[in-house]
């Protein structure tokens, strides 16, 4: 959409509104995901470990985020023109919404970020797929995998956090050097 308007120029300007962080100490808890939890083929010796209640309300924003319903990004452009002499100013502003998934999650440290993460994994509903077309134009392939990008510290840590905590319902293939990406196929 495009608005515009023309208002008479000062050069006082209205002070802006100040920043709000936001939170998610006031959302309902997410229910805990399937695999957090007992279920027949979770290995007797891995202790069943669920999420505490702040990282529910935490996987609760990430699945809101992930929602098809999701409310759209607005993009905004503004630009203005100035005519000193009449003392008019022109103000147009352009929007245009983009549906984007996802967000950041900026928990504090020792928070429990990984398995959040997870638990977003485990929890996001996976609908049956008919097998891939063949390779499209874009060399675009549809996968139900999600792919984790981590630091090198960090590539040995997901794969026990994912077996941990998803009883080894998911599986988790790491990949970092090339001879990796050439073993698997999709």
């Amino acid at each position: 959409t495009l608005d515009w308007r023309v208002v008479e120029h000062s050069e006082a300007r209205p002070p802006l509104p100040k920043l709000r962080l936001s939170s998610n100490k006031k959302d309902p808890p997410a229910e805990q995901p399937p695999h957090f939890a007992k279920f027949s083929g979770r290995p007797s010796a891995l202790p069943v470990l669920q999420l505490r209640v702040e990282q529910q309300r935490s996987l609760h924003w990430m699945l809101a985020q992930e929602a098809e319903d999701a409310p759209p990004f607005e993009e905004v452009e503004v630009a203005e023109g100035v005519l000193p002499a009449l003392r008019w100013r022109l103000e147009a502003r352009a929007r245009c919404p983009h549906v984007v998934r996802g967000g950041v999650l900026a928990d504090e440290v020792g928070y429990g970020k990984t398995v959040i993460t997870i638990a977003l994994i485990d929890a996001t509903p996976r609908i049956p797929r008919p097998p891939p077309p063949p390779l499209r134009r874009d060399g675009f392939i549809p996968v139900k995998a999600t792919l984790v990008l981590a630091p090198s510290h960090l590539l040995k840590q997901w794969p026990r956090e994912v077996q941990k905590f998803s009883g080894g319902a998911l599986k988790c293939a790491t990949i970092a050097t090339m001879a990796d990406i050439n073993k698997l196929t999709i």
